[in-house]
């Protein structure tokens, strides 16, 4: 690599666009069964939608079929240290997907972390940890585009709507969100695309309340923060984030117990049941999601308050919850408990899984990007 490349990108091989790097696999990994998704609710095919989460970016898209097909990777990255003796041909060989920037290797997604222990000192870096793009982080920006371009391939026609999710405005942390949109929407517009945005619960108001006219609250359960909507027709009545998700959990799970972050996630995603936790480590676990719960739906129950003209909801307001931190056995029974220790100003039913907790966010910005096209 030589200086010249200072300020370019170069990548492996892989599908490209306009010469920018994308890298790795020829066929990123296709997630869940997307006979599950069903077949296309509106007329066109055009559209795509962008979960872009602060540990997964999911990209949905229709097949010619009308079955949503899924591509899916880690929202992270690794600089490697610059003696280090891999160079792209042997990236290239590995499968490994990568960019060079800065007369550096950058290696991209889940083999981030599977590169990281072999370099100590060196450690995965995640672009929106706290759900946002730093405005000032350049080398963020430019590998957030390599990951996209390497999900997401050249629009089927010129100005193909995309919808890509980020997180409402945040109750308990500053953040600079329309520099985040706006560098977002700056990659799919370089793409070719028309870029749109939908803030995460909306968008699973979106994926999972068309029967009941796009009403109900949305919750997105995401790593680094959470997200919450109610709607009504569609419309958001008041949403907003917080900055606790499963990242949060995590360190409440190695504060109680006294042990670091990575065995703490472990336990945690063992087998754990938060309705009958069986010794120390799970009442831990179970103590720590009540937290969060009690949280999110803390803010939801204030949320209400500063509604301007709540409208008049007709029928018991459901909660669908989606993302990861939600998957845990037991979560929709806790949230449920939780929920009757509060008192809403509006009639609130049931609190169910999303149908595709993980490409719930991702669904519901596909349908989004189909109504604008």
């Amino acid at each position: 690599m030589s200086a010249a490349m200072d300020n370019t990108i170069s990548s492996g091989p892989g599908p490209s666009s306009g010469g920018a790097a994308t890298i790795g696999r020829d066929a990123p990994e296709t997630y869940g069964n997307p006979d599950n998704w069903g077949r296309t609710e509106v007329a066109t095919r055009l559209g795509r939608g962008i979960d872009f989460g602060s540990t997964h970016v999911l990209a949905v898209e229709r097949n010619e079929d009308g079955h949503c097909v899924c591509r899916t990777d880690r929202n992270a990255f690794l600089k490697l240290p610059p003696d280090v003796s891999m160079k792209p041909a042997m990236l290239t060989q590995l499968d490994v997907p990568y960019a060079e920037w800065k007369d550096r290797l950058w290696v991209l997604g889940d083999a981030s972390y599977n590169l990281a222990n072999l370099y100590v000192g060196n450690t995965v870096q995640r672009p929106t940890a706290n759900g946002f793009l730093d405005p000032h982080d350049r080398d963020g920006h430019t590998m957030t585009r390599c990951l996209i371009e390497r999900l997401v391939p050249a629009p089927r026609a010129h100005g193909e709507p995309v919808c890509f999710s980020m997180p409402s405005t945040p109750i308990d942390q500053r953040v600079d969100r329309a520099a985040h949109r706006a560098i977002l929407a700056d990659i799919f517009y370089r793409l070719g695309y028309s870029a749109y945005s939908l803030d995460e619960g909306h968008a699973v108001v979106y994926s999972e309340f068309m029967g009941q006219g796009f009403t109900g609250i949305g919750i997105s359960c995401g790593g680094g923060v959470s997200d919450v909507c109610v709607s009504w027709q569609a419309r958001p009545v008041t949403s907003h984030s917080v900055a606790r998700g499963g990242d949060w959990i995590d360190g409440r799970i190695a504060e109680v117990l006294g042990i670091d972050r990575e065995r703490a996630r472990a336990l945690k995603q063992g087998d754990v049941d938060l309705r009958a936790p069986r010794n120390r480590e799970e009442v831990a676990i179970a103590l720590c999601y009540r937290m969060y719960v009690g949280y999110l739906l803390s803010t939801l129950r204030k949320s209400f308050d500063g509604a301007e003209n709540l409208p008049r909801f007709d029928a018991p307001l459901e909660i669908a919850v989606a993302g990861g931190a939600s998957l845990a056995r037991g979560f929709v029974d806790l949230m449920t408990e939780e929920l009757r220790k509060f008192e809403f100003p509006v009639p609130i039913g049931n609190v169910r899984l999303a149908s595709d907790p993980l490409s719930a966010v991702a669904r519901g910005c596909l349908m989004a990007a189909s109504l604008a096209d």
